[in-house]
C-alpha cells in the first residue's frame, strides 16, 4: 500500500525541514512545520494502524534532530489518528464517499478546509505540549498563528503545483 513515491515524499520532506525551515525562526513565533504534509496527503485506503507508525515514524526523525523531546511524535501522531474526521468535516461527506486527498478530487474548497484545520489542530497541539502549560496560551496562540500562516501558504503552493502538473500530463 505504500509506495516508492510515499518514501520517497517521506525523505524529502524531513530533509527540507530539518536542513531549511528548521532553520527558519523569527523570534521564537514563526516555526514553519510542513513536514505534516506526509501525514495530510496519505492515501485514505492506507490503513489507520500504518497512518499512525508513519506519523510515528516522522514526528520520530523531526524530533531527533530538533532534540524535542517527543512533542512532534505527539502532535504529529494525533493529527494521523484524526485526519479522516478532518477530511470528513472538510469535505462534508460520510463514510468511504471519498476515495483521495488529491486536490484533483477534493476540489480547492475542500483541501483549504482540511489543510487549515489539519496544521492549526497540528500546530496548536504541537506548541501547548512544548509550553507545558495554560499559563502562556497567549503566546501559544500566536506562535500557532505565526506558523500556521507560512505551513498553510506552503502546503497550498505545493497541492497546487502538484494539481497543475497532474493537469499537464
Amino acid at each position: 500500500m505504500i509506495t516508492a513515491r510515499n518514501i520517497l515524499s517521506f525523505l524529502v520532506l524531513v530533509l527540507f525541514q530539518v536542513f531549511i525551515l528548521n532553520n527558519i525562526d523569527y523570534s521564537g513565533y514563526l516555526n514553519p512545520y510542513v513536514y505534516i504534509l506526509f501525514v495530510m496527503m496519505l492515501p485514505v485506503k492506507v490503513p489507520r494502524s500504518t497512518v499512525l507508525i508513519l506519523a510515528f515514524l516522522i514526528g520520530l526523525c523531526i524530533d531527533m534532530f530538533e532534540n524535542s523531546g517527543g512533542v512532534h511524535i505527539a502532535a504529529t501522531v494525533f493529527l494521523a489518528y484524526i485526519r479522516i474526521p478532518l477530511l470528513k468535516v472538510a469535505t462534508q461527506k460520510r463514510g468511504e464517499d471519498f476515495l483521495s486527498v488529491k486536490p484533483s478530487k477534493l476540489g480547492l474548497g475542500n483541501l483549504i478546509v482540511y489543510a487549515l484545520l489539519c496544521i492549526l489542530i497540528h500546530h496548536f497541539l504541537l506548541f501547548l505540549i512544548e509550553s507545558y502549560s495554560f499559563r502562556d496560551i497567549g503566546t501559544v496562540l500566536v506562535r500557532t498563528m505565526m506558523s500556521s500562516i507560512f505551513t498553510f501558504v506552503f502546503v497550498l503552493l505545493v497541492q497546487l503545483w502538484n494539481f497543475r502538473k497532474k493537469d499537464r500530463i
